[in-house]
């Protein structure tokens, strides 16, 4: 955002500019003109530092949440067991919940690896590829997947959580794959484009 100001040939002497609350006073016409030029290099640059730190902070909590759910699935026998003393039907079926919980584990990990994939593309400033339509349409597979594993575990016991977990995993599905068709058709028009020029 810059902003462009008319002088005054009346006032060539003073120039006040109100930005989030500072006051500016310039003397000068010439000082003007030049102030406002740094002043909107400065705002130019100020969003691009907020947009850089936005996809330095996404990616950082991608890499943790990528990583922390490798070492969750990992543990998921360990956390079973514990989680044994809390709920008397996760006890009766110990084994099977550890097998859920460690497939929705992998599973979960699969769809934030194939983020971090396409995350890369973001700050290579290259998002309309291919591989991030494939990576799309695999989320929402196994996204899908997610939703088929829930419905298979609540019936070894519903709680309100898995009913959560199903809806969310559902409208993610959906959204992936109508996003694996908006990313097609994006990357066939770049594509075009590309040839054309």
């Amino acid at each position: 955002m810059c902003f462009n100001t008319n002088l005054s040939q009346i006032n060539k002497n003073i120039l006040t500019f109100n930005d989030s609350g500072s006051i500016i006073q310039l003397k000068r016409v010439s000082t003007a003109k030049k102030t406002l030029s740094k002043i909107c290099a400065l705002l130019e640059r100020k969003r691009f530092m907020k947009k850089e730190t936005l996809i330095k902070l996404t990616k950082y909590l991608l890499d943790f949440m990528f990583f922390a759910g490798i070492v969750v699935t990992a543990l998921m026998p360990i956390t079973v067991k514990i989680l044994c003393a809390v709920s008397k039907n996760l006890q009766e079926h110990y084994w099977g919940g550890v097998i859920v919980y460690f497939v929705l584990g992998v599973a979960s990990v699969v769809i934030l690896g194939e983020l971090r994939r396409m995350f890369k593309t973001v700050i290579n400033k290259d998002c309309f590829v291919r591989e991030n339509v494939t990576s799309l349409d695999k989320m929402s597979k196994w996204s899908f997947f997610i939703v088929l594993m829930s419905v298979v575990r609540s019936i070894m016991y519903l709680t309100p959580a898995i009913l959560v977990i199903i809806v969310v995993f559902t409208i993610a599905g959906l959204f992936s794959k109508v996003l694996s068709f908006v990313f097609e058709e994006a990357v066939g028009y770049k594509e075009e484009n590309d040839f054309t020029i």
